[in-house]
């Protein structure tokens, strides 16, 4: 199981977003994370159908959390990018071996530690992470 470059920058743009607090335009959003604002359209329309972004049009238009950022945790941003985060694929799915499967249990157990961790990290303490670790910072320079 690999989460793809679509889930990291769908979760790092959020924090970003979240972070600025403020509508942003896709092409601001790209120029900052340095990425292609043609893959973030791909990415933001799959956060848009899964009710973690809006859109607004107009001058002051761009996109916004749909929810307040303490209710938006890591697994649903990963799960409306990805295919599949499964760690193996026949957690939830057809396995020849499952009568006999000796392991079957350490696959399950560790996919469910997997989303219990998406589920409980939030933009919002993902964003209270990174401010803290900034001031730390701007706290030690002379």
């Amino acid at each position: 199981m690999k989460i793809s470059k679509r889930g990291v920058y769908a979760v790092e743009c959020l924090v970003y977003l979240a972070n600025e607090e403020k509508s942003m335009s896709i092409a601001d959003i790209a120029d900052k994370r340095n990425c292609s604002a043609k893959f973030l359209e791909h990415i933001f329309r799959d956060l848009k159908s899964a009710n973690i972004l809006i859109s607004k049009r107009g001058k002051t238009g761009g996109y916004m959390l749909a929810r307040p950022s303490s209710e938006i945790s890591c697994k649903d941003i990963v799960m409306a990018v990805e295919q599949n985060i499964e760690i193996v694929h026949c957690v939830s799915g057809y396995c020849a071996q499952q009568e006999h499967c000796m392991t079957s249990s350490l696959w399950k157990r560790t996919q469910d530690q997997l989303y219990r961790s998406l589920e409980n990290i939030t933009i919002k303490s993902l964003v209270d992470s990174y401010r803290e670790e900034v001031s730390h910072e701007t706290n030690y320079q002379i």
